[in-house]
């Protein structure tokens, strides 16, 4: 896809009369020579200017720029709601960010090399929003392979079990290395409770990060009356964005004994009296009511405990 290019501190000057239905314009070959790397489709944007007599700005038409050869430019003209004017010799040439490529910015969030970083856009409200828990990473990015799983929390080796509570939830938060789609969950039952069913489900993150939203078509149940990993499959494939945090939530309506970690787990906060590491949410609610399809935080929820181990499959060819 086609992208944007830029040039720090680059002016010109027009050695032609650029006339209003033009569609090149010559400046000096030396700064043509600079506006590189026009392949592909990717082009600049360059703003031509009126002065008036005491030097001041006071007419513009901003023109994309697709290729230069010894200094003439091929151009598109009355970008970004300019008017295309004639523009006499001499008239000033100068590399700017124009209203189009700041919205394009704000707009998207950057797909694999097309134009773009996705700024946070401003909510209505009247408050400044920002990107939490997430992060621009350099290439290579470590990946999990296609059709493979991975825990939660990726600790190298771990022999703890956690005691589940009946019609309680269990919440840890699971960040992605990657943008990645998950199909199944699962968890590893390390004592049995006879009759015992675990529902799982994913949760987005609010704007302060704790859980938010409940992921459509996330829900699934298991059983938890034999030892093993017990494994559900997504009604709907979830797509998670890379450093972005989730939630994983286990509601089980018996007591069974399930693999846990003990190290490397991350602390979602410390007690008053600094005796307590939290390190999952938890909240007693029926298992026939059904966890929330929208969490609420609430500062009770937190928990210092092992905190299960659920993993989750990439999905093959995603």
């Amino acid at each position: 896809m086609a992208k944007f290019l830029f040039v720090n501190n680059w002016e010109a000057t027009l050695q032609a009369e650029l006339s209003i239905g033009a569609t090149s314009m010559t400046i000096e070959p030396d700064r043509a020579a600079q506006l590189v790397g026009m392949v592909g489709g990717d082009f600049y944007f360059l703003t031509l200017i009126a002065l008036n007599a005491q030097g001041r700005e006071v007419g513009w038409e901003i023109v994309k720029v697709t290729a230069s050869a010894a200094g003439v430019l091929t151009i598109e003209r009355h970008q970004d709601g300019t008017v295309a004017n004639l523009w006499p010799v001499g008239t000033r040439v100068a590399a700017r960010v124009p209203r189009y490529v700041l919205d394009w910015l704000r707009d998207h969030t950057g797909d694999g090399g097309s134009p773009g970083g996705g700024l946070a856009d401003v909510n209505n409200d009247g408050r400044a929003y920002r990107r939490r828990f997430e992060e621009w990473v350099p290439d290579p990015v470590f990946e999990i392979p296609e059709d493979a799983w991975t825990d939660n929390i990726p600790v190298s080796f771990t022999n703890s079990t956690q005691f589940l509570t009946a019609n309680t939830v269990y919440l840890v938060p699971f960040v992605p290395p990657h943008d990645m789609t998950i199909d199944k969950l699962s968890m590893i039952i390390t004592t049995a409770a006879s009759a015992s069913v675990i529902t799982m489900r994913l949760y987005e993150s609010d704007a302060a990060g704790w859980p938010g939203a409940g992921i459509s078509g996330s829900l699934g149940s298991v059983s938890a009356a034999a030892t093993g990993q017990a494994t559900v499959t997504l009604g709907v494939p979830a797509a998670l964005a890379g450093g972005r945090r989730y939630w994983l939530a286990a509601h089980p309506n018996g007591s069974p004994f399930v693999r846990a970690a003990s190290v490397g787990t991350p602390v979602l906060g410390v007690s008053a009296d600094g005796n307590s590491r939290y390190t999952l949410l938890q909240r007693s609610i029926s298992w026939s009511t059904g966890s929330p399809d929208t969490w609420e935080f609430l500062r009770s929820d937190m928990a210092a405990a092992n905190p299960p181990l659920i993993r989750l499959h990439r999905a093959a060819g995603a």
